[in-house]
């Protein structure tokens, strides 16, 4: 049995496997952020979506990488942990 590490670097030799994982990775990054966000105020899903008006179950599925949050979602669950989206000069909170 190989460790993570092992089985992430030799996954990420195949060429094909390289480009996706880099086609993804700015979304995986933005979830990874909002995730640690939540930890670091010390938040449920449950508080924060209270506090967004975005469903529980949503940003369960959206930490899990099983739903795809649009911009303006994002902002919304950014917004209560004291957080913002910087595109550019473009701010989205």
């Amino acid at each position: 049995m190989t460790n993570y590490d092992d089985w992430r670097k030799e996954a990420l030799s195949d060429p094909e496997v390289l480009k996706e994982y880099y086609a993804q990775k700015p979304e995986f990054d933005l979830v990874r952020e909002l995730y640690r966000a939540r930890l670091e105020a010390n938040m449920s899903q449950a508080e924060l979506a209270e506090k967004s008006g975005v469903t529980q179950a949503d940003i369960s599925r959206i930490e899990k990488g099983k739903r795809n949050p649009s911009l303006e979602v994002l902002a919304r669950l950014l917004y209560p942990l004291g957080k913002m989206i910087y595109i550019g000069d473009i701010k989205y909170k």
